[in-house]
């Protein structure tokens, strides 16, 4: 899963299932909504960490607190990718959502 800010555009880190050179479009869905969006990119893929990941650059409006499946297509029209993104602004994903329990309990071991 990719976490990614609200905006018109982000930066997409992903394995590719085979090894890709030019990524021929993308299709983003918005499973909130259930709306896709088809993103032709034909651009060079660039590689990262000895060939590890790949990143792409991809120009889509992501609304906060959505939620978007993401299939990425090689130059041959064969699905390279699969993946979900989340959209949230918060800098943490757990920032205020954890509260530790205290009580006054007291244990008894033998």
């Amino acid at each position: 899963m990719n976490i990614v800010t609200p905006g018109a555009s982000f930066i997409l880190n992903f394995i590719p299932k085979h090894e890709v050179e030019i990524l021929n479009s993308c299709i983003l869905t918005n499973k909130n909504k259930n709306t896709a969006t088809t993103l032709v990119k034909d651009t060079t893929i660039t590689y990262y960490d000895a060939d590890f990941y790949c990143t792409a650059d991809i120009t889509a409006t992501v609304a906060e607190g959505e939620q978007y499946t993401i299939t990425i297509y090689n130059d041959l029209s064969v699905v390279s990718y699969t993946g979900l993104i989340y959209v949230t602004a918060l800098d943490t994903l757990n920032e205020g959502g954890y509260t530790e329990n205290t009580t006054t309990n007291e244990y008894i071991t033998r």
